[in-house]
């Protein structure tokens, strides 16, 4: 019989935006570790297969009314780790500004510490300003952010395959490709499930493919029941051709519920947590953002310019895919 694996989405006051503004959010313990143990024992007792950290190296100032002080998701998932027992704690990690060796030194340092309970959620990370964080003018074009990517995991996962064990030593990995030039042992001990769970998103054709090719898990999005049923095929032939069981990778599609003791309740939660997102918050930007298209130069009441939205290739394509869809159906 199969089952249902369930993952939770932790920030401190909810993945909704405007949360931060409820009544019963204290924002002046930011950051309040304190919610994330409650989230994250709570989503234990409720068999919940694992937590998820998100996570971007920039400060996502003047584009949504959330919060945006973070605390690293490796270092949290090491904190998180001591309130449990059973629950995985997934982190995630750069690909676009990250160097192999260091995450896999790190990771496996974290599953010493959490009894093999971490997996790295990674990311090919967007935005201009993201780059200039790194010494950088402007982000790497989608393919070669997403090629960066496939070998980032690969010398990672050769490090982690080579790492000392309780039976033998660490064996020299060398490894010269296109981003990357390795020639390492990993000076900590090997992961106790070999490498940390491998989780990744994206539904770009280069998304898709490295999620095939690697992921043990994968987050996606899915408007409509049948699009969420072609994305899990799509990605299920993809791993078959790289020679993997199908069945061996978890496609975790998202959701947002609002939670009430009556239907009545719960559209009133929504509704007073739109308005606290709404209220101050630079959407036309956020959106610009999403889309790739600057819609400054619109209507804000008006309608969305969609014949002029470019192909977004960005990593948030499974939203700005989504957003252009749905207005397309309502026109």
């Amino acid at each position: 019989m199969k089952r249902m694996h369930l993952s939770l989405n932790l920030t401190e006051y909810g993945r909704h935006s405007g949360g931060w503004r409820h009544a019963v959010s204290d924002v002046s313990r930011i950051p309040n570790l304190e919610a994330y143990r409650h989230a994250v024992r709570t989503a234990e007792r409720g068999l919940f297969d694992q937590a998820f950290i998100a996570d971007t190296p920039v400060h996502n100032w003047g584009r949504s009314s959330a919060t945006t002080t973070r605390i690293d998701p490796l270092e949290i998932a090491a904190a998180l780790s001591t309130e449990t027992e059973h629950i995985a704690i997934i982190a995630t990690l750069s690909t676009s500004y990250n160097e192999p060796y260091d995450v896999a030194r790190r990771a496996a340092s974290v599953d010493t510490i959490t009894g093999g309970r971490i997996g790295i959620n990674y990311v090919a990370s967007t935005g201009d300003a993201t780059a200039r964080n790194f010494h950088r003018a402007r982000q790497l074009p989608h393919d070669e952010r997403y090629a960066r990517s496939n070998e980032f995991i690969e010398v990672a996962t050769k490090l982690w395959a080579n790492a000392p064990t309780a039976d033998r030593p660490g064996s020299r990995v060398v490894h010269h490709g296109r981003f990357f030039d390795v020639d390492a042992v990993l000076d900590v001990r090997q992961p106790m499930h070999g490498r940390p769970l491998i989780v990744q998103a994206g539904s770009s054709a280069e998304g898709r493919d490295l999620a095939a090719r690697w992921a043990d898990a994968i987050y996606a999005g899915g408007s409509t029941l049948e699009r969420a049923q072609e994305y899990y095929q799509d990605i299920k032939a993809r791993a078959a051709a790289y020679g993997r069981d199908p069945d061996s990778i978890k496609v975790l599609l998202g959701i947002a519920p609002f939670l009430g003791d009556t239907a009545e309740e719960a559209a009133e939660l929504q509704a007073v947590l739109d308005a606290n997102h709404a209220e101050g918050a630079d959407l036309v930007g956020h959106l610009s953002d999403l889309l790739e298209y600057d819609l400054r130069a619109h209507d804000p009441e008006g309608p969305l310019p969609f014949d002029l939205l470019p192909e977004v290739k960005s990593a948030s394509v499974s939203q700005a895919t989504l957003f252009t869809r749905m207005r397309a159906r309502r026109t």
